[in-house]
């Protein structure tokens, strides 16, 4: 009984992993076969980790069909945005206060590294050290206020909205995704508190924008194939 546990619970944590990687994009089809064969195992394991999704509302089960990736809830969308916007604008806010000629040349060097993969995934199509990054970036600003809340609660905001954030860098739009990102760096370097704050909210209000549009796309295609399906 435990081994048979250990092996749903990792089946379960790899699904959700692939779904909020987008491996399964908004408006995929999965099978409790495709599943098994993907992650090594029986149909049951499979069964149980899809079963769950549903439950926590990455999936919609459709009898004789398959599951359905759902969308992201726009809701949870702008609440999340608003949560990220407040946290991270006062992060940058006191990074330009607080921040070494030590913290500033390694926020220099992440972006440098931004740039290299951005060049990088146009021309493999991939973009998962590209997000990896553009974590880094965030966290490092989170750093650089000195406060731990802020610190953790930037990286609880970011795990929490890594799917949103991988659609984002996914869209036809995502060379734009890391325009911002000069803006925020001059701002905390020149020790203005005040303009590296806003700089931190036009980025995320940017990204915003984008993430809905991609949203939006899918949510249609959703609905379409919903449709289809019933």
């Amino acid at each position: 009984m435990g081994q048979k546990q250990s092996i749903s619970e990792e089946v379960l944590h790899s699904l959700r992993e692939d779904i909020i990687n987008c491996t399964y994009k908004p408006g995929a089809i999965i099978t409790e076969t495709e599943v098994a064969l993907a992650y090594g195992t029986s149909k049951t394991p499979a069964r149980e980790a899809l079963a769950a999704l549903c439950m926590e509302g990455y999936l919609r089960k459709f009898p004789r069909k398959g599951y359905l990736v759902k969308m992201i809830s726009f809701s949870n969308l702008q609440s999340l945005f608003q949560f990220r916007s407040i946290i991270e604008s006062a992060s940058a806010e006191w990074a330009a206060i607080h921040a070494t000629e030590a913290d500033i040349k390694t926020l220099k060097e992440i972006e440098e590294q931004i740039e290299i993969y951005r060049n990088e995934d146009h021309m493999s199509g991939t973009v998962k050290p590209h997000d990896t990054s553009n974590e880094t970036f965030h966290m490092q600003i989170a750093r650089m206020s000195y406060n731990p809340y802020l610190i953790s609660t930037t990286g609880n905001i970011l795990r929490q909205m890594r799917r949103a954030l991988m659609l984002d860098l996914m869209s036809p739009e995502n060379e734009n995704a890391f325009e911002g990102h000069p803006d925020i760096i001059r701002a905390i370097e020149a020790k203005e508190p005040e303009a590296a704050r806003q700089a931190m909210i036009a980025h995320i209000n940017a990204a915003q924008q984008r993430i809905y549009i991609q949203n939006f796309q899918y949510s249609k295609y959703d609905e379409d194939l919903m449709e289809y399906i019933e």
